[in-house]
């Protein structure tokens, strides 16, 4: 198992999130204040998990706000994400193959997606866990512009200006995930994502121009692959919501999450709301290549 598969697969269980329309999460930003009962100011700013060039074209604004806090958290703690991750985690138990989960039509049916997805590695995948496949065959396709992703990009800069650097969720929390998701839905989420190969170029440009309402209604225009995110994401929401309550209570905290946790009823940005936070977007600023300052 490759570096990269492990990214791969951390890469889209962080990504996903729940997609119902809410309120407070309408306005073109990625980047939102969040104001506590007393006063107390924090931010959070939505991301997105691949290293492509165009996501870095983002606004000033948004690293003056980050320059400006004291401590900074994302999803989960970047520095030990590869290092703690043991590779076989992703795979299944001795003896156990692909086999053991679909019918024979069934199991040609992945083998042909899988050889076209993943080519001389598709062998390698029927040792793998369902989910872990879906993971890698929805994002292998997409050719890195970049040497980082934004999530990446942020973190290092929090940690050279010398912040606090925290993540909100454990290792061990995101990969029990995996083993949630059943094989079926994996299966119907692999044969929509066959044919939907534009959804992520969308999923790209909506994020370039900060639009969590289409990203939302992007997600929810593929069935399977939205069931599939909403499988891997049960109570992720209500639980940022629970570890980011006192941080965001004491303010000057810097939080760097998905961009698809954002928006909806059931989106972080609803849920804190709901709990008494004054949430609004963070509006102008010149837009710049990240990469380059």
């Amino acid at each position: 198992m490759t570096t990269k598969v492990i990214t791969q697969c951390m890469v889209v269980i962080i990504t996903a999130c729940s997609f119902e329309q809410g309120v407070a999460s309408d306005a073109n930003s990625l980047l939102w204040k969040v104001t506590s009962r007393e006063g107390a100011v924090s931010h959070i700013f939505g991301t997105i998990h691949l290293p492509d060039t165009l996501m870095f074209r983002q606004r000033d604004t948004v690293l003056s706000v980050l320059n400006a806090s004291s401590v900074f958290y994302a999803e989960l703690d970047l520095d030990s994400l590869i290092t703690s991750v043991d590779p076989m985690s992703m795979m299944l138990p001795p003896g156990v193959t692909l086999a053991n989960f679909f019918n024979k039509k069934e199991l040609a049916e992945l083998r042909a997606i899988l050889k076209e997805r993943l080519g001389p590695m598709a062998p390698m995948a029927e040792r793998m866990k369902p989910a872990a496949i879906a993971i890698m065959a929805m994002t292998d396709n997409h050719e890195a512009t970049a040497s980082t992703t934004v999530d990446q990009f942020l973190w290092e800069t929090a940690r050279s200006k010398y912040k606090q650097v925290k993540g909100i969720e454990s290792i061990a929390e995101q990969l029990k995930l995996l083993d949630s998701i059943p094989p079926r839905l994996v299966l119907e989420a692999l044969r929509e994502d066959e044919s939907s190969d534009s959804l992520l170029n969308a999923l790209l440009v909506a994020y370039s121009t900060e639009n969590l309402v289409d990203i939302s209604r992007l997600i929810d225009s593929v069935s399977a692959v939205e069931a599939f995110m909403s499988a891997i994401n049960d109570d992720r929401n209500i639980t940022m919501a629970d570890r980011l309550q006192e941080p965001l209570s004491q303010g000057k905290a810097f939080v760097a999450i998905g961009a698809a946790h954002l928006p909806g009823k059931q989106g972080l940005l609803n849920i804190l709301t709901e709990r008494g936070f004054r949430v609004e977007p963070v509006l102008g600023g010149n837009r710049v290549q990240w990469l380059r300052q």
